[in-house]
């Protein structure tokens, strides 16, 4: 197996952002050389597809497979009979039962080729990594560590939250094909409450036996978005730590691809289902 302890001393040596919540942000995460690996490998990335059925073919040549995920669908042919009826630049549906517009698919790759990629992933899920992110972020209870390479087109949403209470971490590293991608509005903003929007944190705050919701876009603002190639953000969910992404480009050329990872709680302290969008919208009046 490759060396990667590295990462552990990066994430060691790294220094937290309190704005807009507090979080990491480490660039030039992988080594050039192993970001290279990554870049250059066939299966993490394909030559530009000449329509949306071929990539949905060379996803699936690949090992993508969708995974269940807010702010997607899993059925591939509902998703591409849209992509093909309709503009790529205006993928809007009406999402079953959930507080976003769009609808995209986000993929996991199943099997990875590659050994070096391979170990690479090994190393992020290993009892090691994931110990030195406990240790960072001061993480107490018992968790276990999921990490994947994940593909997004066009449609996916995530609206507005803050993640739910059985999620320890979150961290984001972007693998995408060329710095075309840092140009795109596809990445994972870091956002905070409107003035009028603020008793929301006093009310998670003061009700941590209830969970917390996805929340509407126009009560947030972006202040942020970690663009960068190579570059990791990681954040403990908290009553503050407002995060969304909305895609809405060419898949074609590209594809947002990124390594995802999440410390989930082994023994969630039970939680009730808090209020939804129409409930704060009635406490605000």
């Amino acid at each position: 197996m490759a060396n990667f302890y590295y990462l552990i001393e990066k994430l060691e040596k790294a220094e937290f952002i309190s704005e807009p919540f507090d979080h990491l942000e480490i660039e030039n995460f992988l080594s050039e050389e192993h970001f290279n690996i990554i870049n250059s490998d066939s299966q993490i990335h394909f030559d530009e597809q000449q329509s949306h059925n071929e990539l949905r073919d060379t996803l699936n040549k690949n090992s993508y497979e969708p995974i269940g995920f807010p702010g997607c669908t899993t059925d591939e042919n509902e998703y591409y009979n849209m992509v093909n009826s309709r503009n790529i630049s205006d993928i809007k549906s009406g999402m079953k039962g959930a507080d976003t517009e769009g609808v995209g698919i986000a993929y996991n790759l199943t099997n990875i080729v590659n050994p070096f990629i391979k170990d690479l992933i090994e190393f992020l899920n290993s009892p090691m990594f994931q110990g030195a992110l406990r240790n960072k972020f001061g993480i107490q209870n018992q968790t276990y560590i999921t990490t994947r390479i994940q593909k997004y087109v066009t449609g996916y949403e995530i609206s507005p939250h803050p993640d739910t209470r059985t999620k320890a971490l979150t961290y984001l590293l972007n693998i995408n094909k060329d710095d075309r991608a840092e140009d795109l509005d596809i990445h994972t903003g870091l956002l905070k409450f409107k003035d009028d929007y603020k008793f929301i944190y006093d009310y998670w705050n003061n009700n941590p036996s209830e969970n917390r919701s996805w929340v509407a876009w126009d009560w947030c603002t972006i202040e942020k978005s970690v663009t960068k190639n190579n570059s990791i953000v990681l954040f403990k969910p908290s009553n503050y730590s407002l995060h969304s992404v909305k895609l809405n480009y060419n898949h074609l050329p590209f594809q947002r691809t990124q390594v995802y990872g999440n410390l989930m709680f082994s023994q969630p302290a039970p939680v009730s289902a808090g209020p939804q969008i129409v409930d704060f919208e009635a406490m605000k009046k």
